[in-house]
């Protein structure tokens, strides 16, 4: 019995580092994106001021474009918003995946009908400090710091996923990420979210693919 219990408590303690380094591996691999890549989400529950009064929101992330920056290779990254009350879209010139809002090197948003405005810097600077961060590049952000609860087969409406279940540590803020699923088989990584905090909700992949392009026929550059 006391043998069993030992070999039993080795294999728990063993498995411990394996399973870091394989979170380590994974949130790694989310970093890696290329031009094309593309996935959507579907907001669940409240996960935002006025996220109850729009209902469920589809949120479409894409790689669409590439573009040099002080001889280092930025990526225009597209951000697709679907609400009942009309669709945004906003591009934005970044480094990598993910990415906060304070290396955004250029800004193009265009509302509805309305024709793609680029933003300017001061604009820009506005919005850097009353932007929440974007739910899934918190995820991404803590995907690598975190506890790592293990590999879990996870139905979404994309399909079902072995992910790695993992409960990110982040600092304190007003929405806190607080449950996370990640796959290497998808781009950006992340499956599902749920939050907690005052926001809560949850968010979940319900496609993915590789050939993204731009929603934006012209983008107008400063």
């Amino acid at each position: 019995m006391c043998r069993m219990f030992a070999l039993g408590l080795v294999a728990t303690l063993s498995a411990t580092p394996l399973a870091a380094q394989e979170a380590a591996e994974v949130c790694r691999a989310m970093s890696e994106v290329a031009v094309g890549d593309w996935v959507e989400y579907e907001t669940r529950g409240a996960t935002g001021p006025g996220a109850i009064a729009m209902g469920p929101t589809r949120i479409t992330q894409a790689v669409v474009d590439t573009e040099q920056v002080d001889g280092e290779r930025h990526f225009w990254f597209e951000n697709k918003m679907v609400t009942t009350m009309g669709d945004v879209i906003v591009q934005m010139l970044v480094p990598g995946w993910p990415f906060n809002t304070g290396q955004v090197q250029r800004m193009v948003m265009q509302m509805g009908d309305q024709p793609a405005m680029a933003v300017s810097a001061q604009v820009m600077d506005m919005m850097r400090s009353q932007m929440p961060e974007n739910p899934s590049i918190d995820a991404a952000h803590g995907c690598g710091d975190g506890e790592v609860l293990g590999w879990e087969s996870i139905s979404v409406p994309a399909g079902t996923y072995r992910a790695l279940h993992i409960r990110p540590r982040l600092p304190d803020r007003a929405q806190v990420t607080s449950e996370i699923w990640v796959s290497p088989d998808v781009p950006f990584g992340i499956v599902k979210v749920t939050m907690g905090g005052a926001d809560g909700g949850e968010i979940v992949l319900v496609g993915h693919g590789t050939d993204a392009t731009s929603s934006i026929g012209e983008r107008r550059r400063q």
